[in-house]
C-alpha cells in the first residue's frame, strides 16, 4: 500500500515538474502575453506540454510499481485531468476544441507512458535474464 501511494505522489511530482519545464521552454518559443492567446500553434504547444507530463507520469508510476501500476496510472491521469480542468476554468477564453483536447489527453497519454515503460522493462529483462 505504501509503495502505491509513493508511486502516485512521485509520478505526480515528475509529471507536474515536466509540464512546468516544458511550459518554460515553450515560453522561449512563444513569449508569455497578457491575454490568452488564440493562436492554434501556441495552444498546440500547451497541449504538447500537458501530454508530455502525462506520459512521463504514467511511465514513472509503472516503473516504481515494476509493471503493476495500472491503477496508479489511472489515479494520476484523473488527478492531472482535474488540474487541467482547474486551469481551463481559470482562463475560460480558450476555444472549445482546446477544452476537449485538454480534458481528454491525460488518460491516453498516461496509459501510453505506462505501456512504453513496460516495453522498456521487458527488453531489460530479456537482456539480463538473471
Amino acid at each position: 500500500m505504501q509503495k502505491k501511494i509513493i508511486a502516485v505522489i512521485f509520478a505526480l511530482f515528475t509529471g507536474t515538474v515536466s509540464i512546468f519545464l516544458a511550459i518554460k521552454i515553450s515560453h522561449q518559443i512563444y513569449p508569455l502575453q497578457e491575454e490568452v492567446s488564440k493562436d492554434p500553434s501556441v495552444l498546440l504547444m500547451g497541449l504538447m506540454c500537458y501530454a508530455t507530463g502525462a506520459f512521463i507520469a504514467g511511465a514513472t508510476a509503472n516503473r516504481i510499481m515494476n509493471g503493476e501500476g495500472r491503477n496508479q496510472v489511472l489515479i494520476i491521469a484523473g488527478i492531472l485531468t482535474a488540474f487541467g480542468l482547474l486551469n481551463l476554468l481559470k482562463f475560460p477564453d480558450y476555444p472549445i476544441w482546446y477544452w476537449v483536447a485538454g480534458l481528454t489527453l491525460y488518460f491516453p497519454l498516461a496509459i501510453l507512458g505506462e505501456k512504453y515503460m513496460a516495453s522498456i522493462m521487458e527488453r531489460m529483462k530479456q537482456k539480463d535474464p538473471s
